[in-house]
Parts: structure tokens; C-alpha cells; sequence
């Protein structure tokens, strides 16, 4: 009996970037048509990269980065990202981090009070809802 062949790590390191890819991209709710648009390339090309079989050159990986606004840690190495899922919260987030430090904190008191507004119409309508 021959012993199984060593898994080639480069092929493991692609096939796992593959697979982030494809979960990212589901995740937005982009088809591989979509990206395929945004980065200049065939759906077959997107294809292959989410099945590990082909590794897209470095000026493709930051327009990835920018489509599917998720960070190039995450995509090549699995190195968990903020937790925000909605690309265009995440797009409107890192353009706020990039104002002027008064304008960044004007910004940031704003959606914190759009998001505790909602949290409070929600609770009352929850309970306004509870007692039917």
C-alpha cells in the first residue's frame, strides 16, 4: 500500500480562499456574473477561483476587496473581519473613518442615533403587537 500524497499547502491555501469567495459573494448577494462584471473578467474566471483552481493576479484581489467590501486578511488567510455584513454599511463606514476627526465623531453620534430611533419603534411596536 503507497502512502496518501502529501497535500500541497499552496493548493489547500487557494482552495480555502476559493471557498471565502464564494461565502462572501453569497453573503452579498452577488452572482458570479457580478463580480465577474465589476473585476473585467469571464463568470467562468470567478468560477475557478472559488473552486481553488486558479489564483487571480494581486491587482484583481484589491478590486475583490473593494466589490465584495471585505478586507484581503479575511480573503486570503481566513483572519475574521468586523462583522459588518451589508456591503454598503461596510462602504459608508470606512468612508466616515477617513473624515476629519470632528466630522467623523458628527457622523458617528448620527447613526447612533438613527440605530437607537429604530431599536425604540421596534420594542414599541413589539410590544404594541405582544398583547394580540
Amino acid at each position: 500500500m503507497t502512502p496518501p500524497a502529501p497535500r500541497d499547502p499552496s493548493r489547500l491555501a487557494l482552495q480555502a480562499f476559493g471557498r471565502r469567495l464564494a461565502e462572501v459573494r453569497k453573503e452579498r448577494g452577488l452572482s458570479q456574473k457580478a463580480i465577474a462584471v465589476e473585476l473585467g473578467v469571464s463568470d467562468d474566471v470567478v468560477s475557478k477561483y472559488e473552486r481553488g483552481a486558479h489564483a487571480p493576479k494581486i491587482e484583481t484581489l484589491v478590486r475583490l476587496r473593494a466589490v465584495l467590501a471585505v478586507s484581503l486578511d479575511y480573503l486570503l488567510a481566513g483572519v475574521p473581519t468586523s462583522g459588518i455584513k451589508d456591503a454598503r454599511l461596510l462602504r459608508w463606514a470606512r468612508a466616515a473613518d477617513q473624515l476629519p476627526a470632528e466630522q467623523r465623531e458628527l457622523a458617528a453620534l448620527a447613526l447612533e442615533t438613527l440605530v437607537q430611533t429604530f431599536r425604540k419603534t421596534g420594542e414599541r411596536e413589539s410590544a404594541a403587537g405582544g398583547g394580540t
